[in-house]
């Protein structure tokens, strides 16, 4: 078992953060699984490395120890959501294709008439007899 908390650097770490951090890390500790911490950078504007680095010390004082996190590593990271976008990125585009493979499967199932707006977009314009 895995547990996650994944705070937005965006400022101080808040009461309700506190809370929910508190209540993963002891549900981790109850079940002897792995306590996680995965920082949710992806507000560019807003997210600072200030605010990141002081919400790891509160989680600190707060005497959570996470076993995997972005000042750690681990086996499964990157731990900053903002440097995942590559792993998303492949898996978007392999799950694109599937569902083009299926979209093109079913025009042809059906006898579907279609023609093509453009690389992406077609149009059926009427059902052809079977």
């Amino acid at each position: 078992m895995r547990v996650r908390f994944a705070p937005s650097p965006t400022g101080y770490l808040h009461i309700g953060n506190a809370r929910t951090a508190v209540v993963n890390y002891i549900t981790a500790k109850k079940h002897n699984a792995e306590f996680i911490l995965r920082v949710e950078d992806t507000d560019l504007e807003r997210s600072t490395k200030e605010s990141e680095i002081s919400i790891m010390d509160d989680l600190k004082w707060l005497g959570i120890n996470w076993t995997e996190g972005p000042d750690q590593g681990g086996n499964y990271g990157p731990y900053r959501q903002s440097e995942r976008f590559e792993i998303y990125k492949k898996y978007t585009h392999k799950k694109y294709n599937f569902v083009n493979c299926i979209f093109f499967r079913i025009l042809h199932t059906f006898k579907l008439r279609y023609f093509k707006i453009n690389k992406n977009v077609f149009i059926k314009i009427r059902y052809s007899r079977i």
